[in-house]
């Protein structure tokens, strides 16, 4: 056989293989979901195993790991840290940037902070959420 024939078989993927590989991604996109949707909806990490019974009894298939607390909080954390890779990138391929503040007060009164970040990109404004926390101080009780 000649050389460039062994590399060609060399770098070829049997099918089963793909088609293993394709469906632990539908069971890692299902499982990324749930703990998504825990942390967006700022529910308890013990929401995430009942999501995944929920998901099993409508028979998805989500395999029999990562259906504990602790794989929810490793989600979670590979989540945050690729959206503030995201955001990383916006801000340092784009020279112009602007910080947008906000504040409101929630239903015990107590007041919040949130802040954005707004660019543009090729002619599209772009925007991100960056923070949301409770001021230390305002300006109404600075007055």
């Amino acid at each position: 056989m000649s050389r460039t024939l062994l590399r060609k078989n060399y770098y070829q993927k049997p099918a089963k293989h793909i088609i293993l590989k394709a469906a632990e991604r539908s069971r890692l996109v299902h499982l990324f979901r749930n703990a998504h949707a825990v942390a967006k909806n700022n529910h308890p990490l013990s929401d995430y195993t009942w999501l995944c019974e929920i998901d099993k009894a409508k028979q998805l298939d989500i395999g029999s790991t990562y259906i504990h607390d602790k794989a929810a909080t490793d989600f979670i954390h590979s989540i945050t840290h690729t959206e503030k890779q995201i955001t990383f990138n916006l801000i340092e391929y784009n020279p112009v940037f602007a910080f947008m503040m906000d504040g409101s007060t929630d239903i015990s009164g107590d007041e919040q902070g949130t802040i954005y970040i707004r660019t543009a990109m090729k002619g599209v404004v772009k925007e991100r959420f960056l923070n949301i926390s409770i001021p230390n101080l305002t300006v109404f009780l600075s007055l």
